[in-house]
């Protein structure tokens, strides 16, 4: 079994992949990264770089590749940290304390979502629940099918989420 401590290694390390997946973003839409990899890599541009090379210098390439791996940075974060928090309070008895936190809910459905086909869908009991709403995020239902994109799950959410749940394992659980 996890222990807490671990627990909040692997949300730190997640923490830090998605920040760190923000800057890329951020980066790849504005600094000329090919000039800077090229600084870095010198002169003679070992050929096992060339296909970077190739994709850094297609700047609406390497955003769509940043882009795509922010969200599987995301997706994996939210879902690696939902599913291990989850299990450690099954096996330490604290499931009613994770499920009456006031964004369990929501994250199940965006964590569901994320792992699915990117749609918001409402199944079972969830649908009682509704509307449900966190931090800058409100899911109502008629956001049924609804495409989850960074504007509605935007990065500060995904770490404030983070955070939060690292307050509750450290401080409650």
């Amino acid at each position: 079994m996890l222990t807490k401590n671990d627990l909040i290694g692997i949300l730190d390390v997640h923490a830090n992949n998605l920040r760190i997946a923000s800057v890329l973003r951020l980066l790849s839409r504005g600094s000329d990264l090919e000039a800077e990899f090229r600084k870095v890599i010198g002169q003679t541009q070992p050929a096992g770089f060339q296909p970077s090379l190739l994709l850094l210098g297609d700047k609406p390439r390497f955003i769509h590749s940043v882009d795509e791996l922010y969200r599987t940075i995301v997706r994996t974060a939210v879902t690696e940290a939902f599913e291990l928090t989850s299990d450690y309070c099954d096996t330490t008895k604290q499931t009613a304390l994770l499920q009456s936190q006031p964004w369990y809910h929501l994250i199940k459905i965006i964590r569901n979502a994320l792992n699915h086909n990117f749609r918001l869908e409402f199944k079972g009991k969830v649908q009682s629940l509704l509307p449900l709403s966190w931090n800058t995020i409100t899911i109502s239902r008629d956001m049924e099918g609804y495409y989850l994109t960074y504007e509605n799950f935007p990065p500060e959410v995904a770490l404030d989420w983070l955070c939060e749940l690292g307050v509750l394992i450290n401080k409650r659980l």
